[in-house]
């Protein structure tokens, strides 16, 4: 089962502590001589009524999308609204967990099948992706609605996180202060939120077809991308459906380096981040790459996305 997100629009929308592990920021610096870019005042943003519906149909629903919508999981099939960065569409996955290993997740729940993408971003927050603080040099990507949203710190994503939610009148998960530490009903919040560590290893797995099979076919590296960032889902998913786990950007989640044993409860200023990006070889995005930045960091290898714990 899946649901489909979509904004009603689709117009084209327009220094920090150092990280440990693999280097998120190796990409190319991309040739623009903007830090975001800019989307007509008249476009009309989406409403809480319009996105509810997409959660409460039975099935598959597009909101705001006027083209017919196809998806396959596993195959060539292809929602365009998600892929073009207008929406957005989840896939259920269910969680396995083996004797002694961490269960720090929902037994069932439902992941974006891409990163979050700029045009989705922009939609949610009503304002351009602001992308000043990485065209450094080896520090940018491609501005394009279709691309990954990045400059984007852990901080920024939960806020969308919780932006989101309120737009489909669902419980926001995060109280947002400073470090946003507090995750007060955990696993049983059932609006939008950054996947755990286990939720987002399990779904690397990719329930038989796995991230980094066939490699080139699945995963944007140093090897295949010329250090640079790619339109989302324009490779091949995994057997969850899932695309770009494994490459492209880095994505964010619920996770310190160093956790304690209420895991909703953060401690410490850095946040740990998963996957690698177009500009890492395959040794790191082979083994799903793990790192470390402040919640504050931004850089054009670190995205994310969302999942949501199911019923």
């Amino acid at each position: 089962m899946l649901f489909i997100l979509a904004a009603c629009s689709s117009d084209t929308p327009t220094g920090s502590n150092s990280p440990t592990g693999p280097a998120p920021n190796s990409l190319k610096p991309d040739v623009v001589s903007k830090s975001s870019v800019h989307q007509d005042d008249s476009e009309q943003q989406p409403t809480s009524s319009d996105l509810q519906n997409a959660i409460t149909s039975h099935g598959v629903e597009s909101v705001g999308c006027s083209e017919a919508l196809t998806w396959e999981k596993g195959g060539e099939g292809l929602n365009d609204c998600a892929s073009s960065g207008r929406g957005a569409i989840f896939s259920r996955v269910e969680l396995q967990v083996f004797q002694g290993g961490d269960t720090f997740g929902a037994q069932y729940f439902f992941m974006m099948t891409t990163e979050v993408t700029q045009g989705f971003y922009q939609k949610v927050m009503g304002s351009p992706l602001d992308t000043s603080q990485c065209n450094v040099k080896g520090n940018s990507a491609d501005l394009s609605p279709n691309q990954p949203a990045y400059c984007i710190s852990w901080l920024d994503a939960v806020k969308f996180a919780n932006a989101l939610s309120e737009q489909l009148n669902l419980e926001t998960c995060y109280q947002v202060e400073r470090s946003s530490k507090i995750w007060p009903n955990s696993l049983e919040c059932k609006g939008f939120r950054l996947p755990t560590p286990v939720e987002w290893s399990w779904a690397f797995k990719g329930n038989g077809v796995s991230s980094v099979v066939g490699l080139n076919e699945r995963v944007w590296h140093q090897g295949n991308s010329n250090s640079r960032t790619h339109s989302v889902a324009s490779l091949k998913p995994n057997g969850f459906g899932l695309y770009d786990l494994a490459g492209n950007v880095s994505e964010w989640v619920y996770e310190d380096p160093d956790p304690g044993p209420n895991r909703q409860v953060l401690g410490g200023e850095h946040r740990v981040y998963r996957g690698g990006s177009a500009g890492d070889g395959t040794e790191l995005v082979i083994k799903g790459a793990k790192g470390d930045a402040h919640y504050s960091h931004k850089d054009a290898g670190v995205g994310f996305r969302l999942v949501r714990t199911a019923d």
